[in-house]
């Protein structure tokens, strides 16, 4: 029991300033004073963790929970919350003013998925870069990373194997096609979409969407993180 408890009382360590963003403090969603509001928002991520720790270790076992919560602990800011689409304070949904607002390095320019024209803008978080894509209202509908610091809850990023993600997560399904060009991602039922590097899976994978695709889930990797709207919808 004490060793359990050591592990949890770490998390006080993460920036708090995140712990806001992952649960209303800047939105005024939570009242009361500075301490009680962190105090409410600890508690509430805590009983988040646990939920995620059960959902990262398929069979429960207690010491891979610890490891997660290890893994967490030790991303602080770089962790997406992969529930509510948010990275250090960006999140999909917000609106560009709330994007202008952030205290990051922005850069503006365009980008063309699926032959559309879209805004794009370039935010850098520390170490890390993102691009956010607006939508036609100027809101955020996805962000991108290809950083290999950014992880979600289970420890799922830029790097990752197949097998170790279909590992953390046995519910998740592999989407390998072609149209409007070709795509090769993982998804989970969350927001956050595993684009998968397209050059270590062979060319029939994309030919034939209806045959089976013969993977090497121990050589494809992750190549980038997207956090979207949609990916909830596309498992």
């Amino acid at each position: 029991m004490p060793k359990k408890r050591k592990q949890l009382v770490h998390l006080a360590h993460l920036n708090p300033e995140l712990l806001g963003v992952y649960f209303g403090l800047n939105r005024g969603e939570i009242k009361g004073d500075s301490t009680t509001r962190g105090a409410v928002a600890m508690n509430r991520y805590l009983l988040v963790l646990v939920v995620l720790l059960f959902a990262c270790t398929g069979d429960g076992d207690v010491e891979s929970q610890t490891r997660v919560v290890q893994k967490i602990s030790s991303q602080g800011d770089y962790m997406i919350n992969s529930s509510s689409g948010s990275l250090g304070g960006a999140y999909v949904g917000m609106s560009q003013s709330e994007l202008s607002s952030m205290r990051y390095p922005q850069s503006h320019g365009s980008s063309l998925p699926e032959g559309e024209e879209y805004e794009v803008v370039k935010v850098t978080l520390g170490q890390v870069e993102i691009d956010c894509i607006l939508d036609e209202k100027g809101n955020v509908h996805r962000f991108s990373t290809y950083s290999i610091l950014v992880r979600d809850e289970c420890g799922a990023g830029v790097g990752a194997r197949v097998a170790e993600l279909k590992e953390k997560y046995p519910g998740g399904k592999i989407l390998i096609g072609d149209e409007d060009g070709r795509f090769a991602s993982f998804v989970n039922g969350s927001r956050v979409i595993f684009v998968l590097d397209q050059n270590s899976i062979d060319d029939s994978c994309f030919d034939d969407m209806e045959k089976k695709c013969g993977l090497d889930e121990q050589d494809v990797k992750v190549k980038q993180l997207v956090v979207s709207f949609a990916a909830a919808a596309a498992s």
